[in-house]
């Protein structure tokens, strides 16, 4: 960590273990709709964590429900959304470890880059009494490689300095995308040639 002078965390999954609340979240939303709707749409958002409400509930209506003007029905989808993830976050734990880890590096640049609606985003951090900890938290609509063109910009954020926590594929892309080093939280990625592993912040070491 001597070299390092930037962390840059997804949030679901990474800081908060909700992961699980959006998926129970995103079925509520979707049980109006039919079975085969249902499996589809969540299996979009499964291959999809770390995109944008925006873009799964566009995919929803346009995609799979075929519509044509489908405006009004996906802000209505969004709302109800975060309606049921706000119920949810409330109760949300942190994922083991995490908050020692963050104030153990608070004197680094510390950022969050995630698919959550910025200014919710931000409202959750406060909520969770962790919004003092953060250089900048990050949201959509921004995407997560845009996020780090940001940080690029304004922390000089390059390969040597930074690291990416993260526990999607989006997250994964985004680092490489960028060429910052990328390490996964949790188990929920499959892919081999990943290097950099932990269980979750309590670990003693990062796992090859």
């Amino acid at each position: 960590m001597k070299n390092i002078k930037n962390l840059i965390f997804d949030f679901d999954g990474v800081i908060l273990d909700s992961v699980e609340i959006k998926n129970k979240a995103f079925l509520k939303t979707l049980k109006p709709f039919n079975k085969n709707i249902k499996k589809k749409f969540m299996k979009f958002h499964l291959n999809n964590l770390g995109v944008s409400r925006l873009k799964k509930f566009e995919y929803l209506c346009k995609d799979l429900l075929k519509q044509k003007k489908y405006a009004k029905l996906k802000k209505k989808l969004i709302n109800q959304f975060s309606k049921y993830t706000k119920e949810g976050i409330n109760k949300a734990l942190f994922i083991g470890g995490i908050k020692i880890f963050l104030v153990k590096y608070k004197y680094l640049n510390l950022f969050i880059s995630s698919g959550t609606p910025q200014t919710e985003l931000i409202r959750n951090c406060k909520e969770k009494k962790i919004k003092h900890l953060f250089n900048e938290i990050l949201g959509s609509p921004m995407t997560k490689i845009e996020h780090i063109d940001l940080l690029k910009k304004k922390y000089n954020v390059n390969k040597t300095n930074s690291i990416f926590f993260g526990d999607s594929s989006t997250d994964y892309y985004a680092a490489k995308n960028s060429d910052i080093d990328f390490v996964q939280v949790g188990n929920s990625l499959k892919k081999k040639n990943i290097k950099f592993k932990i269980n979750n912040f309590n670990d003693k070491k990062i796992i090859r």
